[in-house]
């Protein structure tokens, strides 16, 4: 259930959820400073949400993609 236009807390969760993604570094997925980063990534959303009243939404992201393996792409790369 997506989180309805209507909702005075909708424009705020999205920008703290958008703002913890922007934490979190991609350059090396797997890497010490990757998982450092979303543990940065958590603790500023959860002290992001800890200061607002408590809504009664739950977030979840998903992610899609395709890569080819057998194609111009490296195991490393997948």
């Amino acid at each position: 259930m997506l989180l309805s236009e209507d909702r005075p807390e909708k424009p705020t969760l999205h920008e703290t959820v958008l703002r913890a993604f922007c934490l979190l570094d991609f350059s090396e997925p797997g890497s010490s400073e990757f998982y450092c980063s979303a543990d940065k990534a958590n603790d500023f959303l959860w002290e992001q949400l800890r200061e607002r009243e408590k809504p009664s939404v739950e977030v979840a992201l998903i992610g899609l993609t395709h890569i080819d393996v057998a194609w111009l792409w490296r195991l490393r790369h997948t």
